[in-house]
């Protein structure tokens, strides 16, 4: 079997109480959390009203995304880009399915443009002035290795560097027995076809 194979040229990490790869790293070497970690991610590509408005996991994904593209030395608006979650947003979801049963009227417009499962790379494409391709995958559990492979396809058939991002929410009510999310998480790399650096193999 032919195995696929990347760079690591960029990692971008968001976690409660860990808001980005060195501050991870350094738990794992002290076992400590920052006192001082921000509560929720603020992604600096979004405008400070657009960054209001945006769900958590909207957020979460666009910080790790730009933090691995910083990381990487890329620009962002030149990057394909794979997203990837488990059902998007499901917070939202619920509170969509409840408010339909109960009260269609009052349904926020907001939380509706928010609700759609590439609403991340939506923002994202639009917040960076991006053209290339972006695509978003839901495969349930297996989500982040559908998009780890998707972005190393693209790799293999040509792309230069292809960012990927995988990010999930907690999940609440109904939705909560179906996927069980008890965090806020996001992960990113940045993969390239370049000869040296960090290799990724998968067979």
């Amino acid at each position: 079997m032919n195995s696929l194979a990347a760079t690591i040229e960029g990692i971008g990490f968001w976690a409660n109480g860990l808001p980005s790869w060195q501050a991870a790293r350094d738990y794992v070497a002290s076992q400590a959390l920052r006192d001082d970690a921000p509560a929720k991610p603020a992604p600096q590509l979004l405008a400070p009203n657009e960054r209001r408005r945006a769900p958590d996991s909207v957020a979460v994904a666009l910080q790790v995304a730009l933090a691995a593209c910083n990381d990487a030395g890329r620009d962002p608006k030149m990057l394909p880009s794979v997203f990837a979650s488990t059902h998007g947003d499901l917070a939202i979801t619920d509170y969509m399915c409840a408010t339909l049963a109960q009260e269609p009227r009052a349904l926020s417009p907001t939380r509706f443009h928010n609700s759609v499962h590439n609403a991340a790379a939506g923002y994202w494409t639009i917040g960076n002035g991006c053209v290339q391709a972006t695509t978003a995958i839901s495969a349930y559990d297996a989500s982040f290795a559908q998009g780890l492979l998707e972005a190393l396809l693209q790799l293999a058939t040509g792309s230069e560097a292809v960012l990927l991002a995988g990010y999930d929410a907690p999940s609440v009510g109904p939705l909560a027995k179906v996927s069980v999310s008890r965090g806020l998480l996001g992960g990113a790399l940045v993969l390239s076809g370049a000869a040296h650096g960090t290799r990724l193999r998968a067979t």
